[in-house]
């Protein structure tokens, strides 16, 4: 029998053993945790995140890397932005993501 399909035939198996653990008041507090997040990743999927990559020349990088949060601070406040990453930003939304847009 293939893994794959072994696999599935354990899965309500596995299940149970995971609701187990994280309904058991005697097992550690992480453990129970984790195993309510496995299930919660099987049930409704993982959840999404978002990256931004700004690509920027290694100039701009390194002048960057070197200002203090008050100088950053005070070009982010110079800085204009596109109009639909102002919308992002004002309405804490999902960013876009630039390469669908």
């Amino acid at each position: 029998m293939p893994l794959d399909a072994a696999a599935r035939e354990l899965q309500h198996e596995a299940l149970d053993v995971t609701a187990a653990i994280m309904r058991s008041p005697g097992e550690l507090a992480k453990d129970r945790l984790a195993a309510a997040k496995e299930i919660m990743n099987r049930g409704s999927g993982m959840p999404t995140s978002t990256v931004l990559h700004i690509p920027v020349q290694r100039a701009v990088k390194e002048a960057l890397a070197d200002m203090t949060d008050e100088q950053l601070a005070e070009r982010l406040n110079r800085a204009t932005l596109n109009p639909r990453a102002l919308a992002v930003i004002a309405e804490d939304a999902t960013p876009i993501d630039p390469l669908l847009a």
